[in-house]
């Protein structure tokens, strides 16, 4: 079989992290911890997918001429990613300052994603030598690319050039896209629509959005002509009711995985599922409107309640199925950084994806194109609920515990088993 290979697309960043050590109060300066490290949406995915899979995906982005980016470029090397880098003389390497509360939860946060604009990732008119060159590498690695994710620090024009760059690798065949996965992250609720304003949608066959990105997507299917900003800022005031709502239900009931090391009664756990989808259903429905593909799929994350499964399903009455995974147990554990928890959740979600082409599914018959199962599609998202809670306890968004033996068997260990146990979403 051949080999499987991640393409990832998106801005790496210096981040900066900072935590106080009591409750945030408006102008006052509190004791703490401040930290700071290469992250961003795109490279935590793709550093978590070369940790646990222990593969080498292809890395896109842009970096400043500047010492940022000089410690962007050594830190993607180091991390394993075959990282395809465009220099840009004239701009800042991108930068995340994150305001973290007392608990580990953001707070606040500021970016400068600048340098993004410079990037190009087909040829064009004109181009420099060095711009040739770059393209160049993004084609060949693009090339080979069988599980491709793109992060919502792209705009949409750049989708639409990421469209044309796997229409171009397919041999030009527009109504084809050689990758078995194109994964939209939509990094927050003012950029998580973009993809919906781009050709790259009716590719796009996997999404990862949180309560406020995915009401944000719902919106954008309503008001497509609405600003970026003016959207998010509705989306999260219609999400924040929800999630509280979801929250209270979920909390109530006490409900984990393991909780206490018992399940609850298969009957609690749909009742709480059916209370969950209710709340969110409609948000839900709308957001897989603008996504063509017939094989779509969404994890909704929901932090500490959770998150659900959902599928296009054509022959449903509602034309979609879903299932909720209870949140996972801390094990005794404190929250350090949630910071990366969601973006390790889509690496490991894609290791578990790409072992299954090895592992010969059954339900594909050995063959990659074939539409992923269910068992697949619940399994990769319980590793990548167990990813998270990794992320959650340790200070780096991306642990490098990832790389270790027991970590990687604990995040694959009885997930067989604990998928016989998720409650369908009655609808």
């Amino acid at each position: 079989m051949a080999r499987r290979r991640v393409l990832v697309v998106g801005a790496a960043v210096v981040d900066v992290i900072a935590r106080p050590e009591a409750a945030l109060a408006v102008g006052a300066s509190l004791p703490g911890t401040i930290s700071q490290s290469i992250g961003g949406v795109a490279y935590n995915v793709a550093a978590a997918t070369a940790l646990l899979s222990r593969q080498r995906p292809h890395f896109i982005s842009v970096f400043g001429a500047d010492s940022a980016g000089e410690a962007v470029r050594a830190q993607c090397r180091d991390s394993g990613l075959c990282d395809v880098l465009l220099r840009v003389p004239d701009a800042h390497t991108p930068s995340y300052l994150a305001m973290l509360d007392n608990r580990g939860d953001m707070a606040h946060a500021v970016a400068d994603f600048s340098a993004m604009n410079f990037l190009q990732l087909v040829p064009a008119e004109g181009d420099s030598e060095e711009m040739t060159e770059f393209t160049r590498a993004v084609r060949a690695a693009a090339s080979s690319a069988t599980h491709v994710v793109c992060d919502g620090n792209m705009s949409p024009a750049q989708l639409d050039e990421l469209h044309d760059l796997l229409v171009l690798c397919a041999d030009g065949d527009t109504g084809s896209c050689r990758p078995d996965v194109v994964w939209w992250e939509p990094t927050s609720s003012t950029k998580a629509s973009r993809v919906l304003q781009s050709r790259l949608r009716r590719f796009v066959n996997y999404t990862s959005p949180n309560l406020s990105e995915v009401v944000t997507l719902a919106l954008a299917n309503q008001y497509p002509s609405a600003a970026e900003e003016d959207r998010a800022a509705k989306a999260e005031s219609l999400a924040l009711p929800v999630y509280r709502r979801v929250h209270d239900a979920v909390r109530n009931r006490g409900a984990t995985l393991r909780s206490s090391g018992k399940p609850l009664p298969w009957r609690e756990w749909q009742q709480i599922a059916r209370v969950v989808w209710q709340e969110i259903d409609s948000f839900v429905h709308d957001a897989f409107e603008g996504f063509p593909n017939p094989e779509m799929r969404m994890v909704l994350t929901m932090g500490e309640s959770g998150l659900l499964a959902v599928q296009r399903a054509p022959t449903s009455e509602l034309g979609l199925e879903a299932w909720w995974i209870p949140p996972m147990e801390l094990n005794g554990r404190s929250v350090v950084n949630a910071t990366g928890a969601g973006d390790c959740l889509v690496g490991a979600m894609l290791w578990r994806l790409m072992s299954a082409d090895h592992e010969g599914d059954s339900e594909r018959d050995g063959n990659p194109r074939e539409r992923v199962g269910d068992k697949v599609f619940l399994e990769a998202a319980l590793v990548g609920s167990r990813a998270a809670v990794e992320a959650i306890a340790s200070p780096a968004a991306v642990p490098k515990a990832f790389a270790s033996d027991p970590v990687r068997k604990g995040v694959l260990m009885g997930i067989a088993s604990e998928r016989e146990m998720v409650p369908k979403v009655p609808m």
